[in-house]
């Protein structure tokens, strides 16, 4: 082994070095950043997500997400994929917050579906599933319309019923 051999070795070691110490400082700037958004609510912050899917029938397929900044993308599914941008006043939101907690979202369960929490199944209804983060805890339930015939889906379908009646009013969706 010669000295052309150590060289390249302790040239490769040293660059192995640079990588490892600027991945450290990245990483740890990601860490905190992503801490600090976390606490502090109004940033740019997930609230809610409501989506619907389409079923055979063609009902429409949306998908609608709030931030806490006040800000919303919608993505319209049917025909053409398009995506609006809107925004929305606080008060609103705490609005929207305010159903949440009176359904006790962040207490039902995750899924509604034959087999799952249903009393009574309807066939060809679509499919929700909505997001929601609120009291720094979050919580995504999958819900089949069809699903029916309990306490927990009547709130649910309470609370479907207002986010759409909330998207409807803002005009997001045309």
């Amino acid at each position: 082994m010669g000295r052309n051999f150590y060289f390249e070795l302790v040239s490769a070691m040293k660059i192995t070095i640079i990588v490892l110490i600027l991945f450290c400082v990245c990483s740890c700037r990601v860490e905190n950043e992503t801490k600090k958004s976390g606490d502090l609510i109004g940033l740019h912050q997930l609230l809610i997500k409501f989506e619907k899917q389409e079923n055979q029938y063609g009902y429409p397929a949306y998908a609608v997400e709030i931030y806490s900044d006040g800000s919303v993308i919608v993505q319209n599914r049917g025909g053409s994929l398009e995506t609006k941008k809107a925004a929305v006043e606080k008060s609103r939101l705490d609005g929207l917050s305010a159903e949440f907690d009176r359904a006790g979202f962040l207490n039902l369960s995750g899924r509604y579906v034959e087999g799952d929490n249903c009393k009574t199944i309807i066939t060809h209804e679509q499919t929700v599933t909505i997001f929601y983060y609120g009291g720094g805890a979050n919580k995504t339930i999958y819900h089949y319309l069809g699903c029916q015939g309990t306490d927990e889906t009547e709130g649910l379908r309470q609370l479907e019923k207002g986010l759409e009646d909330f998207i409807r009013t803002e005009k997001l969706l045309d």
